[in-house]
């Protein structure tokens, strides 16, 4: 489950209002754009992702590709 949790995060992040994510201290001051980014290339999602193919289903895989696929296009865009 934590696994999927990981894995999820970026995702709602993205959907997350601007006001309610500078709301919090979590972040130290980063906007939500660096901080969605910095997860999504960080070791640690990496190796989150590795965990989750070695034991999820095709149909989960299949969902991740299709998030990454997400992700990508918004960080084109961001110009990163």
């Amino acid at each position: 489950m934590q696994v999927y949790n990981d894995i999820l995060e970026p995702f709602i992040l993205v959907f997350t209002k601007e006001g309610a994510f500078q709301a919090t201290d979590r972040f130290d001051g980063k906007s939500k754009d660096e901080v969605l980014l910095a997860r999504m290339y960080s070791l640690e999602y990496r190796q989150t992702a590795v965990s989750l193919a070695l034991f999820a289903s095709d149909d989960d895989l299949r969902a991740y590709n299709d998030m990454q696929c997400f992700y990508q296009r918004g960080s084109e865009q961001l110009g990163q």
